[in-house]
């Protein structure tokens, strides 16, 4: 027998289109077939058209909450639902995630029920990756060693994390409390709750500041308070402060400076003996020497020889007690010095004026490598700079073979310094020997005993070369000699120290006073310029530069009125040498004539088109030179 109820005609469609933004089933409770779907449904569900009128709805709704609401309905009980989660079966298999709702509906004796639904796949998305992104903030906060409070715009506290409860020793009963207890808890431990009281109401008062507090418990830690605003859409809603304990800091930091102190007051002591001791000593040493002097006069041919000998020996001690008291000086803080411009070149004759005679008695010769006056300048104390090279130039001496060579020169480094270099063919030193340089009283070598010494002067040298805000440094190969450098800061000399005096007999009407920078590495063409300028104009300072980088240098410390160029330097040629001019702040404006072998016409112009103001080839000819220069001086001061 057919127990299959009659088909029944269904609700009107605007039942259908009550949700119409929905996805939406009808579906005949009698029979449990769906008995029509809105085209949401079936775009939802990917079926055609249609295909879903007459499915059972457990073939879209299979999930076992939903198999227990059907057999409700079978049985005749009709509930409304509202905002269920469920998962529907699409037409290819995949499962998808909504949320319906369910109403029952009467309809010409007939209850249908009218299913809307919808996508609630991506709302899952967000709320896992919400879900995780929280996990991960409170595993964060909870993870970290600061204690970290979150409070509102007007300093409740909303929010901590196990840290900040441990922090500030906080009970189980406390913590459960009201807010201003927990305030109360932690002003109680304070040693001035005044003043971190006055840093809280600022952080209330400006939500839009970083601000930072330290105060101190009466426990004895030290706490590091920081205080940041909370954003959200760019507006403060509330401040985020952490609570760092900076205990062990804060003693490390008493425990340095206890010892610091203590090193300081040792080493004070240290250099007060060593200089109340050389002052002791000199004393009495100075009469001994004075005394032999006169008693060498009047002693016979033997005892002469024995006085010689306690000179000798007086003024090696005498020397060195001096080095001992300069050096106690240093170390007290208590040695001065005078930084001023300095001219390298007097300096350098000065020190080798001195030296000469101890290497000519042994057959060493000293060369120099070019140290013209007023190129080479440089910011230092005179006295002490001659101690310094005379310090140098002495071990190369004392510490170099027979007959060898000693050889000093200046070259600029790539840190604006000045570089003077001292370097002997003696016995050299190896890498174990070398470490033990520039320590007080520390001799290296096996000729150690052999030769006259105390120790101390490297080390002096190098304490008054960080004085003067330079260094030392040694290079050195065992058996082949040494290499011992001091840099010190470039400096600039004023021009009456750059430039000769003016002859008393220049006339009013010649050419006025004038720097010339002379770019050229040939030295016999250097030569030349100078004994013209020097017979023909006199009130002329030439300076000499035999690369284009030494010249840049003399560019900006000398800042001549007048560029004379050579377009074949040894670093560098061509008419692109006047951009590397023009790039130097000082050679920007400052007219610039080629000096060249190449006589062409072609190349005349080409120089003159790429922006000097005149071109000479070589050999000069003199007149057409000082012609120039003077009526280059001249434009050029008219123009400026």
């Amino acid at each position: 027998m057919n127990t299959t109820p009659p088909a029944a005609e269904p609700p009107p469609a605007d039942l259908l289109l009550a949700a119409c933004q929905e996805s939406v089933l009808l579906v005949d409770a009698q029979t449990l077939c769906i008995a029509a779907a809105n085209p949401a449904a079936e775009v939802m569900l990917h079926y055609p058209p249609g295909a879903l009128a007459g499915l059972p709805v457990s073939q879209v709704e299979s999930g076992l909450s939903e198999l227990f609401y059907w057999e409700e309905v079978s049985a005749g009980e009709y509930r409304t639902l509202t905002g269920v989660r469920s998962e529907y079966q699409r037409r290819d298999g995949s499962t998808l995630p909504v949320e319906r709702s369910v109403r029952p509906v009467s309809w010409q004796g007939r209850t249908w029920l009218v299913i809307s639904s919808h996508d609630i796949s991506s709302m899952l998305m967000q709320e896992q990756l919400n879900a995780r992104n929280s996990a991960l903030l409170s595993t964060t906060l909870e993870a970290t060693v600061d204690g970290l409070l979150v409070t509102g715009l007007d300093g409740r506290i909303e929010h901590f994390n196990h840290r900040f409860a441990e922090f500030w020793m906080l009970s189980p009963d406390l913590l459960q409390g009201s807010a201003e207890g927990i305030r109360q808890a932690m002003l109680q431990q304070m040693v001035d709750r005044h003043a971190f009281e006055l840093w809280w109401l600022k952080t209330l008062e400006h939500p839009h500041h970083d601000y930072s507090f330290t105060c101190v418990l009466r426990d004895g830690r030290v706490i590091e308070l920081s205080s940041r605003p909370q954003i959200l859409n760019d507006r403060p809603i509330g401040r985020v402060t952490g609570f760092h304990d900076m205990t062990r800091i804060k003693q490390h930091e008493t425990a340095l400076l206890e010892a610091r102190d203590q090193a300081q007051a040792a080493n004070q002591a240290k250099s007060d003996f060593l200089s109340h001791m050389s002052h002791e000593l000199r004393t009495p040493l100075n009469a001994i020497l004075g005394f032999a002097h006169l008693l060498r006069e009047d002693t016979d041919e033997g005892s002469r020889e024995m006085v010689g000998h306690i000179l000798t020996a007086g003024q090696h001690l005498l020397a060195l007690i001096n080095e001992v008291l300069d050096l106690a000086s240093i170390e007290a803080g208590r040695l001065r010095i005078s930084l001023e411009p300095l001219d390298l070149a007097p300096v350098i004759e000065d020190c080798l004026m001195l030296v000469r005679p101890l290497a000519q008695a042994r057959g060493i010769t000293i060369t120099l490598q070019g140290a013209p006056a007023g190129q080479y300048c440089v910011i230092a104390d005179a006295r002490r700079l001659r101690q310094m090279l005379i310090n140098l130039l002495s071990n190369a001496v004392k510490y170099n073979r027979e007959h060898g060579s000693v050889s000093i020169a200046v070259s600029y480094t790539d840190h604006g310094m000045w570089r003077i270099s001292v370097t002997d063919t003696g016995l050299g030193m190896t890498d174990t020997e070398l470490k033990q340089l520039f320590q007080p009283f520390s001799r290296v070598g096996k000729h150690q005993n052999s030769i006259e010494g105390t120790g101390i002067g490297l080390a002096f040298t190098r304490k008054l070369a960080l004085l003067m805000h330079g260094n030392i440094g040694v290079e050195s190969e065992a058996g082949t000699g040494s290499r011992f450098w001091i840099d010190l800061p470039a400096g600039s000399l004023p021009l009456a120290d750059r430039c000769p005096p003016q002859a008393e007999h220049e006339d009013s009407s010649s050419p006025q006073m004038a720097t010339l920078l002379y770019i050229e590495d040939d030295e016999l063409n250097q030569r030349v310029l100078q004994s013209v300028f020097a017979r023909l104009r006199p009130q002329f300072c030439l300076i000499m530069a035999g690369s284009l980088g030494d010249g840049l240098q003399l560019l900006e410390q000398a800042h001549p009125d007048l560029l004379l160029l050579d377009l074949h330097l040894p670093d560098g040629a061509g008419l692109g040498l006047l951009q590397c001019i023009r790039h130097s702040p000082s050679g920007r404006t400052l007219p610039v004539i080629a000096l060249s072998g190449d006589s062409g016409i072609e190349q005349a112009a080409a120089a003159l088109e790429s922006g000097f103001a005149g071109y000479l080839t070589k050999p000069l000819d003199i007149d057409v030179v000082v012609k120039l220069v003077d009526d280059m001086l001249a434009a050029h001061r008219l123009g400026g």
